[in-house]
């Protein structure tokens, strides 16, 4: 069997075959024309449609720009995700035990307990190998997807504004194509999200894109996306600068949108004293605050106002 490797994975000038798109559009290829590392934990690039002369009579997915922001949950180079758990990473001697470990059950095994009890494979660490680690891997990336897709729903009126605007999810098939035996479908599915790519520049580098006089009202804005989120029951325990992306507009105005919901826990049956806990850890507004002045300190006289909202 042959597998695609780590450094290699999706590298710009691939053009990738993807389907399953929710706006009805049962097939995309794609170019990739760059990476978007710092707004997942997963796989995010900055890709466009491949125009092809055979498909020139099948109209474009509505409201579509031509960059688009392309979001896999692959389990395989989902780096961030790996080494938060303290798992290598991906290669050929991991793929091949993770198909033998569907074969012999183990996954089937492993993928049930984590469904029903919660803090299993932390308790197991001393013991865990690589199909154990794969089963893991792929059962974060698909529960990721699968919450992300409901917080995109939940911010519905804020898409295209405060939040990217949602254009679809979409499946890319990753069964080795060499292997002659059966393999499940689902657990060789990447599934992915496809968002809107606002053209602009990180929060993190206000100071050396705009005027010293709208670094306090755009900074304000990143706050009220912090605020305006916990009013829809989410926490975002991963907030940064580099999170948000900053786009002028006319007038001298400025756009503040939030890229990375990686992160995000949305308020289920939680009793208010248990979600005011939980956004009490979170900290959210302190720590965006605290990152902000620190990359404008020593700007001249400029320093940062913050009032923090009741809790």
């Amino acid at each position: 069997m042959s597998f695609q490797s780590t450094k290699g994975a999706y590298p710009p000038g691939e053009i990738i075959q993807i389907g399953g798109l929710s706006t009805g559009y049962p097939s995309l290829e794609l170019l990739v024309n760059r990476h978007a590392e710092a707004w997942t934990s997963f796989c995010g690039m900055i890709v466009q449609e491949v125009n092809k002369s055979d498909q020139a009579d099948q109209p474009s997915a509505p409201g579509k720009p031509e960059e688009i922001f392309l979001k896999l949950f692959d389990r395989r180079h989902a780096t961030d995700l790996r080494s938060d758990n303290c798992i290598g990473l991906w290669g050929q001697h991991r793929e091949r035990a993770f198909i033998e470990g569907i074969y012999n059950e183990q996954v089937d095994r492993i993928l049930c307990r984590l469904h029903n009890e919660p803090g299993f494979y932390q308790k197991t660490e001393p013991h865990r190998d690589y199909a154990d680690d794969e089963a893991f891997l792929w059962n974060e990336s698909i529960t990721s997807f699968h919450r992300e897709k409901i917080i995109y729903s939940t911010l519905a009126k804020h898409q295209g504004d405060l939040v990217p605007l949602f254009l679809g999810d979409v499946t890319l098939d990753v069964r080795p194509s060499d292997f002659k035996g059966y393999l499940p479908e689902v657990l060789f599915q990447v599934r992915g999200l496809l968002l809107e790519h606002p053209q602009g520049f990180s929060l993190a580098d206000v100071a050396n894109h705009a005027p010293q006089s709208s670094w306090q009202g755009i900074c304000d804005k990143a706050m009220n996306i912090v605020r305006v989120l916990n009013g829809e029951g989410i926490i975002n325990r991963g907030v940064a600068p580099d999170q948000f992306v900053v786009v002028p507009e006319e007038g001298g105005e400025y756009r503040v949108c939030l890229m990375s919901l990686d992160r995000c826990e949305i308020r289920e049956d939680e009793s208010d004293e248990e979600w005011a806990r939980k956004k009490w850890f979170a900290a959210e507004e302190d720590r965006l605050a605290r990152a902000m002045k620190d990359q404008l300190k020593g700007n001249g006289d400029f320093e940062l106002r913050f009032e923090p909202s009741l809790k």
